[in-house]
């Protein structure tokens, strides 16, 4: 038997009620159904006429219909990066999203990344292996020119002043460049170590014969 309730605030003469009868045996079971269109629970608020699974919908929605939460297109994360929703590009991670600056970078470099910028080494798409860095240091600011590959360890240092400009460091200039023995050591240009030519400019050598100077062991060779 199939009948329909009245609606809140319905005026009829009649009551109806829609039922569902199961027969067992000679007894007969009557149960009233749920009013919402589809649902065949049974019901568990007669005042309602609804079931627990409506009832419980509504208190949390205030509708019973079911609300299916949308994915965002778009945010800004806590640390001020924006992340678009693009399950499809090569660079997304698993949750479907990728940072807006990586897919920008990803369409001027494509699949091969160029060095680093700043000190040469190999760079790669690697999560946490290359960054794509901002330039003017604006998060959010993912125009092409405002983006460039760095290392991680150069990415890293990015904000840290130069070596040598610190008091507590020991530099040298030459050639119109001023670094510390260390780094002098790793210029292509230098073939002694920075260590070296830290302790021939302690001994009082000129900055040329630190650098160019031949190096000789203890057995004079």
């Amino acid at each position: 038997m199939t009948m329909r309730l009245p609606l809140a605030g319905e005026k009829t003469d009649t009551v109806a009620v829609l039922a569902h009868s199961t027969i067992t045996g000679n007894h007969t079971e009557v149960f009233m159904q749920c009013i919402i269109d589809g649902c065949e629970k049974k019901i568990a608020y007669k005042n309602d006429k609804i079931c627990q699974m409506h009832y419980f919908r509504r208190m949390r929605t205030g509708s019973f219909e079911l609300k299916v939460k949308a994915r965002a297109q778009s945010r800004v994360t806590p640390n001020g990066y924006r992340v678009v929703y693009n399950p499809n590009h090569p660079l997304a991670r698993n949750d479907g999203c990728v940072f807006e600056h990586r897919i920008v970078a990803y369409e001027k470099y494509g699949d091969n990344t160029p060095p680093c910028e700043l000190c040469g080494k190999a760079t790669s798409w690697k999560p946490y292996y290359s960054h794509i860095d901002h330039i003017d240091s604006d998060r959010l600011n993912n125009c092409s020119s405002n983006l460039r590959m760095l290392c991680n360890s150069c990415n890293t240092n990015r904000d840290r002043p130069a070596s040598h400009l610190s008091v507590a460091c020991f530099s040298v200039t030459y050639w119109g460049e001023t670094k510390t023995p260390e780094e002098w050591g790793r210029d292509d240009r230098i073939s002694i170590s920075g260590n070296t030519i830290r302790n021939r400019l302690k001994r009082g050598l000129s900055v040329e014969e630190a650098f160019f100077m031949k190096k000789i062991t203890h057995k004079n060779k």
